[in-house]
């Protein structure tokens, strides 16, 4: 490492900063996950930005430090930002490093990127600046600040990548001046006066549909949550409109609170693992609102305060209708125990980790052992994981595995030749990916399957679409047989065709001879 002289020697040797305009204060103070202001040149934003990452780098953990990695489109915008935070670093009095000047190892091997660093010795963080925008950020934790969007190449890319960081408590800051019309930054600004919220509410109203289905405590759960989060926004603006702080006229800036996210939300469960998109949903659910006024804000606080009520109810009577079919099914199916009477191990697959808890406690209860249920999601880190699988392939005393999608990649559980859809992933490709962690080389047993579907629902709607892309996806090719599905009225079976594909078609997974899947089915209680 080597390091750089400060092109700013008055500035950095000062014994305090100027007192930041109200502008730069606002924006200073607004502690939103994600942040747009839109500019006019050499207006100081960027140099108040960088005294706002020097306390978020200078800044324990459990106070709200993270690393901050700041992305401008030239070496110049580059060093006149780390200079200004070197300055800063002086100005508050916290020990930091020389500015370091290295390389990033992007995946481009022919691009590595040209970096200067502030080091924190007592936080452990740092501030890297880059002097051009990385190809990805896989890996990073923390605050990005992207400066001067709109001149950013790909600038699209580079946002899809940085939201990223919001699912691990990141943040991300977009600062530009326009260049032209025709950019995503514009694109985004205009977004944002328009209030473009439709996608972001229907995909929350979609998950609480799902959570409904789900069990009484995903929906209580969601409800009581979201109630929270949007108690908490109206505190804030009801403080906000009392400071007289919204009726400010900021000129050129416009600061939005909370970047909507994409309408195509949906598509993202192909992109994300499971225990991301399960974030994102979360995140979602939590704090979409279609409210626009303070008025609007309380009245849809007082119907949540209903819903969650009428859920709360629900959940403290215990009737579940759901749970009743499940429970005859662990107890009275007769694939559940061998012939000699001992219960078969079983795996099964629920959407939402609430329902997860709901269920783990149920279980134990219906079969009299808390040694019996063992969980894997997205909480538990891979050495857990390893030992949850380990004992239920080796112990004989836990008999029920209850995982999220979590447990949908990369986990082989041939040993056992159950599962239970207890929700339905509504992607094709994780409901394979479920059933596959059974239906695999190794397995000598019948595999059964179970999917626990509400007739004359949404959720009914979408099983009989998974089927169809499913059966779609496994018609035959280049003169070999992939998995065929049939469909009677309330089963479908599955079965390995004897054809041998040719010489240059992918061979289909081995399977066992007949593998049976039944969709139980009821109508929902009114």
């Amino acid at each position: 490492m080597t390091t750089i002289p400060a092109r700013l020697p008055n500035t950095a040797t000062a014994e305090a900063p100027a007192v930041l305009m109200g502008y730069q204060q606002r924006w200073v103070a607004d502690k939103s996950p994600l942040k747009v202001i839109e500019k006019s040149r050499r207006t100081g934003l960027t140099w108040g930005e960088a005294a706002d990452d020097v306390l978020t780098a200078a800044s324990n953990r459990s106070a709200g430090g993270q690393n901050v990695y700041y992305i401008a489109y030239n070496q110049d915008m580059t060093i006149e930002y780390i200079q200004a935070c070197a300055m800063w670093a002086r100005a508050f009095n916290h020990a930091a490093s020389e500015i370091e000047e290295g390389f990033w190892e992007d995946d481009d091997a022919d691009k590595n990127i040209k970096t200067f660093t502030i080091r924190f010795p007592a936080s452990g963080f740092r501030i890297v600046a880059l002097t051009s925008r990385p190809s990805n950020l896989r890996g990073r934790q923390g605050t990005i600040v992207i400066d001067e969007a709109a001149f950013h190449d790909q600038l699209d890319e580079l946002l899809k990548a940085a939201l990223a960081m919001l699912i691990w408590g990141g943040r991300v800051r977009v600062i530009s001046t326009h260049n032209g019309v025709e950019n995503p930054f514009n694109e985004l600004v205009e977004d944002i006066r328009a209030g473009k919220r439709k996608g972001t509410v229907g995909f929350a109203l979609t998950q609480l549909q799902r959570r409904l289905a789900s069990s009484p405590q995903a929906i209580y759960t969601s409800l009581s949550r979201r109630r929270k989060k949007l108690e908490a926004r109206l505190d804030e603006l009801q403080l906000k409109a009392r400071a007289d702080v919204l009726r400010e006229n900021l000129g050129e800036y416009v600061v939005k609170r909370q970047l909507d996210l994409p309408d195509d939300l949906d598509d993202a469960a192909d992109e994300l693992s499971a225990e991301e998109y399960e974030a994102v949903a979360d995140q979602v659910v939590d704090q979409a609102t279609a409210a626009e006024t303070i008025p609007e804000l309380q009245a849809e606080i007082l119907i949540l305060r209903e819903l969650e009520s009428a859920a709360a109810s629900v959940v403290q009577s215990r009737s579940d209708r759901k749970w009743e079919e499940f429970s005859r099914l662990l107890q009275d199916e007769p694939e559940m125990r061998t012939a000699d009477g001992r219960r078969r191990k079983i795996i099964v697959f629920t959407e939402h980790r609430d329902t997860l808890n709901y269920l783990l406690l149920r279980i134990r209860d219906t079969l009299g052992s808390e040694q019996a249920v063992v969980t894997i999601h997205g909480g538990i880190n891979r050495d857990d994981r390893r030992k949850v699988q380990e004992a239920f392939r080796n112990d004989p005393d836990v008999l029920v595995l209850l995982a999220t999608d979590a447990a949908g990649e990369g986990v082989n559980l041939q040993n056992a030749n159950l599962m239970v859809n207890y929700d339905l992933p509504w992607n094709p490709n994780r409901m394979e990916q479920r059933f596959g962690r059974i239906h695999r080389i190794g397995q000598r047993e019948v595999c059964h399957l179970w999917n626990l579907v509400a007739a004359q629902t949404r959720e009914g709607e979408v099983f009989n679409c998974l089927l169809e892309k499913l059966a779609v996806s496994a018609r035959p090719w280049a003169g070999g047989c992939s998995t065929c599905w049939v469909k009677p009225s309330t089963t479908f079976r599955s079965k390995t065709c004897s054809s041998t594909p040719s010489a240059t078609a992918k061979s289909p997974k081995p399977a066992p001879a007949w593998s049976r899947s039944s969709a139980r089915r009821w109508t929902p209680s009114t």
